[in-house]
């Protein structure tokens, strides 16, 4: 059935990795290693342009794992027998993510090593890079439980609440880069509205709600506390 609107686009789309998160043990270590990476880079204070290139890595190498789980579903409507050419179709594709896996390893290595040996800074002076990341490692955490416990849609419903975990981790990062009493309040006041707004209509429990404000509260709060200089 074709999405009847870009919400149900998006649904199907996260339904997609999170489907090919549970099945494939490959792309849940790449899912893993990127989250690591940030924490990493964030640790190593490197500069904004290098952790862009880690990011656009680490997106190819994710990427490459999706179209290599969507060949191979695709090779088994075919055939569920041995077919030499079916074979080869998936030895390529899984070539593809090797190759890129490879590549991405080689500049990866090349550009974490020379913070470790020289101690270049950046990254972790900026607040906002230290937000962004707080932001994705709540988007991030947010479908890892979804997965685990099952319940709900990427972007609606289950356990916990995604839209609150994302209000509550601006509204952290908000507080801590803002001097101006008023502007906080009026954040807060955002998050609680965006939050009850999923409680209200009947999307999310409040437990589901309260998780999810919790989650992307203490990750932003220890991101910060840890990396902010």
């Amino acid at each position: 059935m074709r999405p009847r609107n870009f919400l149900e686009s998006l649904n199907c789309a996260a339904e997609g990795i999170i489907h090919a998160l549970k099945t494939q043990t490959h792309l849940k270590v790449h899912f893993i290693f990127l989250i690591l990476l940030i924490i990493l880079s964030l640790a190593l204070n490197i500069a904004i342009y290098d952790f862009g290139i880690l990011m656009l890595l680490s997106s190819l190498v994710i990427m490459a794992e999706l179209f290599n789980t969507a060949i191979e579903y695709m090779m088994d409507i075919f055939t569920k027998d041995f077919h030499i050419t079916v074979k080869y179709v998936k030895d390529i594709s899984a070539g593809a993510v090797l190759f890129v896996s490879l590549m991405s390893l080689l500049l990866g290595v090349q550009i974490i090593s020379k913070y470790i040996i020289f101690q270049s800074p950046n990254v972790a002076e900026n607040m906002f890079f230290i937000s962004t990341s707080a932001l994705f490692l709540s988007v991030f955490a947010v479908v890892f439980l979804k997965a685990l416990f099952r319940s709900g849609r990427p972007f609606r419903g289950g356990m916990p609440s995604g839209h609150a975990a994302v209000s509550f981790s601006l509204f952290v990062s908000i507080c801590l880069a803002s001097n101006s009493l008023l502007i906080i309040i009026l954040s807060f006041l955002a998050a609680i509205i965006v939050s009850f707004s999923r409680f209200y209509r009947g999307i999310h429990k409040k437990s589901e709600v309260l998780y999810g404000a919790v989650l992307g509260t203490v990750i932003t709060l220890i991101l910060h506390k840890i990396f902010y200089r």
